[in-house]
């Protein structure tokens, strides 16, 4: 990471908001922080996985989903360990269970989906694709490399719950805070805003919505990975807002 990087990540793993939980009602992240109720301690926010500064896309999404049987960084974790965790979240494609076990994230299958679906509209046009994109079929450890090296993810809100609890309450305040600084390390070629929950919350937010207005880069909305929209929707979605960008014709 770079300085900028390491700074961000760890104001934001470490945000002030985080402290405040139960003040009655003052706190617009009360009830998301509520929501975690893991045994094994709180999971602090998530800045974001990948290398901010020098990859090609940037997903953003709602808010992360909490797995509470996670190896997760906490407060006994270094600034050190915390933000290296974060950068190298995609490495193997994989988050590591209490039990030793090893599970894959759909979520993260839907990011690498978008992504080709990216580059395979581009490179039709005659464009290059924005990631490394072999033309032989890949392994799925070659899949998470293109991931790990050339894409990363964010959130409007940054700390963790099951279905967006307190999503709503907390995402202009989250965002008003973090959405900016994060959006100037950023240095790649698109952003691509995934959901409803996301899109909405920039359309309401005052200073979000100044904020992804200012954006000389690129900015497409997709619907979620998890949503249960077909493939063919995905591809049609995809070809639609890179023409309403001009990234192809």
């Amino acid at each position: 990471m770079t300085k900028a990087e390491e700074k961000l990540c760890e104001q934001i793993t470490l945000c002030p908001n985080t402290g405040n939980i139960g003040n009655n009602g003052i706190n617009p992240c009360d009830k998301i922080l509520k929501a975690q109720n893991c045994t094994e301690g709180f999971q602090m926010p998530e800045p974001w996985s990948g290398h901010l500064s020098s990859a090609k896309i940037l997903y953003i999404g709602s808010n992360p989903s909490i797995d509470c049987d996670e190896v997760y960084p906490d407060y006994n974790w270094s600034k050190k360990q915390i933000c290296d965790f974060f950068k190298n979240r995609f490495k193997n494609g994989k988050v590591l269970k209490s039990t030793g076990k090893e599970v894959s994230v759909p979520y993260w299958m839907g990011l690498i989906t978008y992504t080709n679906m990216i580059n395979d509209k581009l490179t039709t046009y005659g464009k290059s694709p924005l990631t490394s994109y072999p033309k032989k079929k890949k392994s799925k450890k070659n899949f998470y490399d293109e991931l790990n090296n050339d894409v990363a993810s964010t959130e409007i809100v940054h700390c963790k719950s099951k279905n967006a609890v307190g999503f709503y309450e907390s995402r202009c305040k989250c965002s008003d805070l973090w959405m900016a600084n994060i959006l100037k390390i950023f240095n790649g070629e698109l952003i691509v805003v995934l959901g409803g929950k996301a899109k909405d919350a920039i359309n309401n937010c005052c200073k979000l919505k100044s904020v992804m207005a200012s954006q000389t880069k690129p900015i497409i909305y997709l619907p979620h990975p998890s949503s249960p929209a077909s493939t063919n929707t995905r591809i049609a979605a995809v070809d639609s807002e890179l023409k309403r960008v001009k990234l192809i014709p």
